[in-house]
């Protein structure tokens, strides 16, 4: 989730660069032409971010239409080892022994 944030924040600024170079390259602009191109700038950016939005609902259809992603989303769902409490670290994996541990 912290690397989603991250990369939505990120592509966020790139945009708003992108826009802000792409209208606001003059520098001699009137007033009104600095308030054509916010609405222009505006309209592009929130346009994009849309877009981006719109490919995240169509992904998580396919998604959630995806057997395997389905399949791990329910063995995690219906785990037994919800909570820190009654985690099992298998001690085999270490020193080769069968010896279960209760935290």
């Amino acid at each position: 989730m912290s690397t989603g944030m991250g990369f939505a924040g990120i592509l966020m600024n790139i945009t708003r660069y992108l826009t802000l170079v792409m209208f606001f390259s003059e520098k001699n602009l009137t007033e009104e032409g600095k308030n054509n191109s916010r609405f222009k700038e505006s309209l592009v950016f929130f346009s994009f971010s849309s877009l981006i939005c719109l490919l995240c609902i169509i992904c998580t259809l396919f998604l959630y239409n995806n057997n395997y992603f389905l399949r791990k989303l329910n063995s995690n769902i219906f785990s037994k080892n919800k909570d820190l409490e009654s985690l099992e670290i298998t001690s085999n994996l270490i020193d080769n022994t069968n010896e279960v541990l209760y935290i």
